[in-house]
């Protein structure tokens, strides 16, 4: 059971412009009734409405407004007495929805099953690609963290410090990105305790600026010159 790609994406809002055409579709024995009663033309119109639904329609419904069935008229060149058997008939099978019908809408439930699979692989994508931004966002952090330890000549001279380093800090870095939500707002504070720790002559970690993280960004002159530099 294999499903064909007929191309495009989920468009914003509640339109579908891409769902599934299963390669044994017509083995259904809904279809294969309207392939008995109707023939290729019957099946062509209902894939036909199923289009016109994902195109035109609002969650997965044509209102009777938008003149949907002169639309169907229109476009497969059948007469209107044709198209209502058909659809009534598609009704009648579960196809369409039967009460719907009666009120002048083209609404079809199961096409969530048409598109679901799809929107599902469009989240997946969306979220591998919010994990890269984090990553992004991370790497930057970190790049910072070493910058401002003055560990740079360190890692050129052995390389395999820079794995080291990340590892031990991709923790604490998204910690303050989710603090903060704010990259620059980050980078200022680890500069801060830079300076602050320098004057004091004290080690310090991402995890200090974690705990330390409401009085490096709470004082007004802080804030102050962050909005400057931002």
């Amino acid at each position: 059971m294999h499903s064909c790609s007929l191309g495009g994406d989920l468009l914003l809002g509640d339109r579908v412009r891409w769902f599934q055409h299963r390669t044994d579709s017509h083995t259904n024995l809904k279809h294969r009734e309207i392939l008995t009663d109707f023939g290729l033309e019957g099946y062509a119109v209902y894939w036909i409405c199923l289009e016109l639904v994902g195109q035109q329609g609002t969650k997965y419904r044509l209102n009777g407004s938008k003149s949907w069935r002169k639309a169907l008229k229109d476009i497969t060149n059948l007469s209107q007495e044709k198209i209502e058997k058909l659809l009534l008939r598609f009704g009648e099978l579960g196809l369409i929805c039967h009460k719907s019908l009666q009120k002048g809408d083209l609404y079809i439930p199961k096409m969530r099953e048409y598109s679901d699979d799809y929107t599902k692989r469009i989240r997946t994508l969306d979220k591998q690609c919010s994990l890269r931004i984090d990553k992004i966002r991370i790497d930057k952090i970190i790049l910072h963290y070493i910058k401002e330890k003055g560990w740079e000549e360190s890692i050129k001279k052995n390389p395999s410090l820079q794995g080291d380093i990340f590892k031990r800090n991709v923790k604490p870095a998204k910690q303050l990105l989710m603090i903060a939500n704010n990259d620059e707002e980050v980078i200022k504070s680890i500069t801060r305790m830079t300076e602050d720790y320098k004057k004091k002559n004290l080690s310090w970690t991402l995890e200090t600026v974690i705990r330390h993280y409401a009085e490096l960004t709470k004082s007004k002159s802080w804030l102050d010159e962050f909005k400057k530099e931002t």
